[in-house]
């Protein structure tokens, strides 16, 4: 239905559902579901498979990781 989105607040809005209704389907409050969307706090790995299960995985539990740099990229102590 969405398609490929990392972005909880996006589906949110295109999804038309509101915080609070997401909360709890999730079953947390909803200021977590406040702090994830304003990107202030990100759910532990249970969290983010629920998200995941409850967007029809539009928002991936992968999509609350930072990738990790490329092997050949200098670190930050390499860098002048």
């Amino acid at each position: 239905m969405f398609g490929a989105m990392s972005d909880l607040g996006k589906y949110l809005k295109e999804a038309g559902a509101s915080q609070k209704a997401f909360a709890e389907m999730i079953g947390v409050d909803p200021s977590v579901v406040s702090r994830f969307v304003a990107r202030t706090a990100r759910p532990g790995l249970d969290l983010a498979v629920k998200i995941e299960d409850a967007t029809g995985g539009a928002v991936t539990a992968r999509s609350w990781v930072a990738p990790l740099p490329a092997p050949d990229a200098p670190s930050e102590k390499d860098v002048a």
